[in-house]
């Protein structure tokens, strides 16, 4: 495992000990030239040179064997022994085809005359494009230093080893330069463009360090799975804020709400989310996976998608196997702080209609008057133990539940603002070397949907399926987003071995509200609606990992991980009213029945345990099979509740109001005149519990046959219970209570093996295909299979689960191309087959009433097949580097879907018909400036499948495109200027030809500094 070869951390370089003992360092030219065509592999151990000629291994004592290939044709061979101490260079020269090496071993620290290198390059002004005099470059920790001649150059004569340089100029200011690595009698070239303003870019330098895969093309090309990776360079390169703004840019991948991965067409539900390879509940009760914003781009140094299961992934990872990979601790002191400003077009600085808000909202952590008191709790024990509540009691709980203001205010939106801090540090001692990292965050942000239209319909006629139109209403969606975040890590290595520990704590509150205005068919009568909410979603987690390589032990490699976490959502006083007109429209009276009230309180708690190790179990001359087996197991347990409260009046269910104002009529006065009393609204099914107990262990294998083929092949068995408790609709508490037999028990069990296999051919050191055959499952989720109803945070949807629910097993087969021209240039061509058993849909069902509502059911069988092409090539031109990335993706499925004896067959629900992305960035390399523009494309998808002859409801197609700006100004300082959805399209769901729900989020800008001390 590349990344337990531990990088050499250099501080104050020394001449007499600038190379760890045990590294061996592969320098690879031909004429003279480095070349980067050629793979290197060293005991077993296969790297491709990078573009500078190096690749560098660790090395133990004894003897070594060394072989050469260069665009898959082997080329050349050597072998050489080392004492314990010792380290070795190896340059290599190409000669008519054929690889010559030359090795040199020495002791690190005890060269009685070390071997000598060269540094040398050109110092340039980015105002004139002349040399620049008289700089100064030195050699830090020692006494040697050079100064720039009349055309810019330099050139210092060094003994081997990796330095850091500093270049001082009085005009054009200093700059430090890292890990410049001089090897014997090779020159290393730098040169360097420095600017009057304080800006400078590095235009070459050669360098080396202990292999690490750098690049996210890197960890894609090595992979025995078809993977999709980000690293940290392109999250701050596209601005991303969160982990889900980065992975829309990965091919056959869109996100759902903002938050959540669809992965090839798959539904959030057909995806795992984990956090260095440990489960994690969802902060969204309504999602089995975690919500991706909720990660801070911060915290995070790597995103994966691995799009075909492995061996050592979870089964439900269908769609894909996400992984969200956290920084450790940085080589030296780093500290950085973050400050942006921003808003939306028609929202930052518009007054608007707003529930009441209080000091504490600012911050996210709202205020108690929104809980339940403790007369209002009371009252609804005594009423779900079927006593009966004293007068006294049912007045004071209705003034305290009338104590929090219903009434909207118009208030001014502030710009939204967000701040970030984080430092690291690492230490040396006789123990090894221990290293912090923390960062904290808040942001306040705003959103909303405007120009908004919402229509709901009924089934006119069962038989033709003809809709009529139920209500339709204009309204107007507020959101007030806040998230506050602290990640703290702390991290020890030592040799082989490596320790982390992650503490994570994550909140993200939303202030919400909604005003309606329209037309109701059924009273012919205009409407007006509203609607005010207050989330708290919060995430906890302590995790422990640990990386392990005993070399002497059959060269095993040790990953344990314990994560402890707990997932809340809070949703304290829910309230929503509604006015209705007179039949002569020209007043309008309070529907007392329709004011509610909500309190809910759902938490997961989660502990979940892994394992992973390999083994070389055979090595030969052109083999090495390695053993792969693990075990993980969690636990997952969800307490959920929900109260639901109202009033009841004696004045009648119409009272006549010319306000719109709920507190002018109820209030403190009127519950005293006993004109309004508090009732109890909650349904047996508002409350239930659910637990999740999982075990799995696997065994596996991984070949690697010559230098084209890798081939991985194992079986994961899996020990799934989940089981959901409630009871009956319309059964009451103390009914529930004493007749088990209402009671309702939701269950999905397997106990199953399921397989995966995967080839790999590697045509040459740039071409490789891939082949893969996997089975997974998608489980159903607690909400699902709850018999309860609840509200859909994200869409607004109210949904009922489904008891009746079953698992849903797949077959899958992946087959992918891969051109890799260059490090981080690449071309990506994958094709993917998925067969699926009883698919879980989203349905719209017909209810009482012929109006419809949300649950779930499985259709029969169903298929979804797709291809993906994924590019990026850079360029440089006129003193300006260019790069231009995107990805497309096809996809098509068929799903059957069987109602009363009758079969259709359609697409899977959220499956798009195409995804295409596409980034074109341009850095001008004498300012320092980096613009990019990001576009993605989400072709139409079933929002959710209706009844038999009713059209579906569909997501249309819609375009986002997002460009930002970020100038360097300094080493420390640096700007941005992002501009959000440029193009404002609209978000649409239509139900046949008729709109469903359309609406427009508006067009952002935000402007940012950071600043690096």
């Amino acid at each position: 495992m590349n990344f337990l070869k531990l990088p050499v951390f250099l501080s104050g370089v020394l001449l007499t000990s600038q190379i760890a003992a045990g590294e061996v360092v592969f320098y690879v030219t031909e004429e003279g030239a480095a070349v980067n065509n050629v793979a290197v592999t060293f005991d077993g151990d296969k790297q491709l040179v990078g573009k500078n000629g190096f690749a560098v291994f660790d090395s133990q004592g004894g003897d070594h064997f060394a072989e050469f290939s260069q665009l898959g044709a082997w080329v050349g061979e050597t072998e050489f022994s080392l004492s314990a101490d010792q380290s070795a260079e190896v340059q290599v020269e190409l000669i008519a085809g054929e690889a010559l090496a030359e090795v040199q071993a020495y002791v690190p620290g005890q060269e009685e005359t070390p071997a000598l290198g060269n540094i040398s390059g050109m110092v340039t002004s980015a105002e004139t494009g002349g040399g620049v005099v008289d700089a100064r470059i030195s050699v830090a920790g020692t006494e040697v230093a050079a100064a720039t001649d009349q055309d810019g150059f330099f050139a210092l004569e060094l003994p081997r080893g990796s330095y850091q340089l500093k270049v001082a100029h009085p005009e054009y200011g200093n700059r430090d330069i890292d890990d410049v690595r001089v090897i014997s009698n090779v020159a290393s070239q730098i040169n360097l463009t420095m600017s009057m303003s304080g800006d400078s870019v590095i235009e070459e330098v050669v360098a080396v360090g202990s292999y690490i895969p750098s690049t996210a093309t890197a960890s894609e090309r090595d992979s025995s799975a078809v993977l999709d990776a980000i690293g940290a360079e392109q999250l701050s390169r596209f601005g991303d804020s969160n982990a889900a703004s980065a992975l829309k840019r990965v091919a056959g991948v869109s996100i759902e709400g903002g938050r959540y991965a669809v992965v090839r067409g798959l539904n959030p539900r057909y995806n795992t989310v984990q956090l260095n390879g440990g489960n994690i509940p969802s902060s969204d009760p309504s999602r089995r996976v975690a919500p991706l914003d909720i990660f801070p781009s911060s915290v995070i140094s790597g995103l994966e998608v691995q799009k075909s299961r492995s061996v050592d992934t979870p089964s439900g990872s269908t769609g894909g196997a996400i992984t969200v990979n956290t920084r450790k601790f940085p080589a030296d002191y780093e500290s950085k702080l973050s400050l942006s400003l921003g808003g939306t077009f028609g929202l930052t600085g518009s007054n608007k209609e707003l529930g009441e808000s209080e000091s504490g909202d600012f911050f996210g952590f709202g205020v108690s008057s929104r809980d339940m008191s403790g007369a209002v709790s009371e009252f609804e024990r005594t009423e779900r133990e079927g006593t009966f509540p004293t007068s006294d009691l049912e007045r004071a709980a209705s003034k305290d539940l009338t104590s929090r203001p219903l009434d909207l205010s118009s208030q001014k939106v502030n710009p939204d603002i967000s701040v970030e801090y984080g430092q690291g540090n690492s230490y040396q001692n006789d123990m090894g070397e221990l290293g912090y990292l923390f960062s904290v965050k808040f942001s306040n942000k705003w959103s909303h949907q405007d120009d908004a239209k919402e229509t709901s319909y009924l089934l006119a006629n069962a038989s033709t399926g003809e809709l009529a139109i139920d209500e339709s209403y204009d309204y107007q969606r507020t959101l007030n987003d806040v998230d506050l975040g602290l990640a703290g890590s702390v991290g020890w290595i030592s040799g082989d071995h490596e320790i982390n520990s992650n503490t994570m704590l994550l909140r993200q509150s939303t202030a919400e509200t909604e005003v309606q205005s329209g037309f109701q068919t059924e009273q012919n009568r205009d409407m007006q609606n509203y609607l005010t909410s207050w989330y708290e979603r919060e995430f906890m987690v302590q995790q422990f990992t640990g990386e392990h390589l005993f070399f002497d032990f059959a060269e095993t490699e040790l990953d344990w991980r314990a994560t402890l976490s707990k997932a809340t959502l809070n949703i304290p006083d829910r309230a929503s009213y509604s006015f209705q007109a007179d039949k002569d429209q020209d007043n309008y009276r309070l529907f007392v029945s329709t004011v509610d009230r909500s309190f809910t309180e759902i938490e997961d708690d989660s502990a979940d345990f892994g394992v992973d190790l390999s083994s070389v179990l055979l090595s030969g001359d052109d083999y090495v099979l390695k053993g792969l087996y693990g075990l993980s197991f969690f636990n997952r347990e969800r307490d959920a509740e929900t109260t639901r409260l109202g009033y009841q009046s004696n004045l009648g269910s119409q009272i006549p109001t010319d306000t719109f104002s709920v507190d002018e009529l109820i209030n403190d006065a009127t519950i005293e005149n006993g004109d309004y009393t508090i009732t109890s609204k909650t349904s047996v099914t508002d409350v239930y519990d659910a637990t999740w107990d999982y075990f799995s262990y696997y065994l596996g294998a991984d070949l690697e046959l010559g230098l084209n083929w890798r081939l991985n092949a194992g079986a994961r068995i899996e020990d799934s219970d989940i089981v959901v408790n409630t009871a009956q609709t319309g059964t009451t508490f103390a009914a529930a209570r004493s007749n088990s037999d209402l009671l309702v028990e939701g269950r999905a069990e397997d106990d199953d093996a399921y397989g995966s296999f995967s080839a790999t051919y590697i045509q040459n050191e740039s071409m490789q295909y891939r082949f893969g055959y996997y089975q997974s499952v998608n489980r159903p989720d607690f909400r699902e299979l709850a018999e309860a109803q609840f509200v859909d945070i994200e869409s607004g949807d109210t949904i009922t689960g489904n008891s009746q629910l079953e698992k849903t097993p797949v077959d899958n087969i992946d087959i992918r191309g891969e051109y890799y021209y260059s490090e981080t240039e690449s071309v990506t061509l994958a094709l993917f087959h998925k067969s699926i058993d009883r698919p879980i849909e989203k349905v719209l069902l017909p209810g009482a009433g012929n109006k419809f509502f949300f649950s779930y059911a499985n259709g029969s069988d169903g298929v979804i097949s797709g291809v993906e092409l994924d590019a990026r090539k850079e360029f440089e031109q006129g003193g300006y580097l260019w790069f231009v990335s995107g990805n497309l993706a096809f996809i098509d499925s068929e799903v059957v879907i069987e109602t009363s004896g009758q079969t259709r067959t359609q697409n899977l629900q959220g499956q798009p018909e195409n995804l295409m992305n596409l980034q074109v960035g341009v850095d001008d390399l004498s300012s320092g400036t980096e613009y990019t523009l990001v576009m993605n494309r989400e072709g139409e998808s079933i929002d959710s499948v209706s009844p038999l002859g009713v059209p579906n409801v569909i997501k249309q197609a819609r375009i986002e495109m997002d460009f930002n700006v970020v100038k360097t100004v300094s080493d420390q300082l640096s700007m941005s200027y992002e501009v959000g959805n440029l193009l404002d399209e609209e978000v649409e769901r239509k139900i046949g030809q008729e709109d469903f729900d359309v609406y427009t989020k508006g067009m952002s800008v935000n402007f940012g500094l950071k600043y690096q001390f």
